[in-house]
């Protein structure tokens, strides 16, 4: 027969692995979105000749996250994402 510690010990641990795997498909969706704008961005730099303001511009990126996204620009190496 199972206590009472034991229960409660293996129902967090079990609450606990789902909540790790949970948050980590929620990083892992959020980053692989982030490097997708990143190469839309770079994309529409080289193939239609676009500043990198007119290539956010384009993409719809609010003012508030451009800064952001100009920093990863510029050391994006979409052969190494992390």
């Amino acid at each position: 027969m199972i206590s009472t510690v034991d229960y409660l010990m293996e129902k967090g641990r079990k609450e606990g692995i789902e909540t790790g795997r949970q948050e980590g498909i929620e990083t892992g969706r959020r980053e692989g979105n982030e490097n997708t704008l990143i190469q839309s961005i770079k994309a529409l730099m080289e193939t239609l000749h676009l500043s990198r303001e007119e290539a956010m511009d384009a993409l719809k990126i609010p003012e508030e996250q451009k800064g952001y996204y100009a920093g990863k620009i510029s050391s994006f190496d979409p052969d190494n994402v992390e």
